[in-house]
């Protein structure tokens, strides 16, 4: 999946007593979102990451009934990839990142 960055015209942070989800990105008109965790450390991130995106982006009000995708965005890479695709979840590291601003 490569975002087109104009599908989401409402794209910022999102923190609520403690909480943090680094970008949530909101298209009403087609009542979808997009939660991010963004780290950018060598240690890989994966399934444990992606379970606590999930938790905090129910607790973010506003969305109920909207499509949820989830995108995981690390510099060193993934571990748990079969089972984060499995799931829908969209990895980006070091190298997709390159790819997608330097086609």
């Amino acid at each position: 999946m490569d975002i087109p960055f104009d599908y989401y015209p409402d794209v910022g942070k999102w923190w609520r007593k403690g909480e943090e989800i680094d970008v949530v990105a909101v298209n009403k008109r087609r009542k979808e979102g997009l939660f991010a965790e963004v780290k950018w450390r060598n240690r890989k991130m994966g399934w444990t990451e992606y379970e606590e995106l999930r938790r905090k982006s129910e607790l973010v009000q506003g969305l109920e009934g909207y499509r949820k995708k989830y995108l995981l965005v690390n510099k060193g890479g993934f571990h748990d990839k079969d089972k984060l695709a499995e799931e829908g979840a969209e990895l980006w590291d070091l190298r997709k990142i390159e790819e997608i601003i330097f086609p």
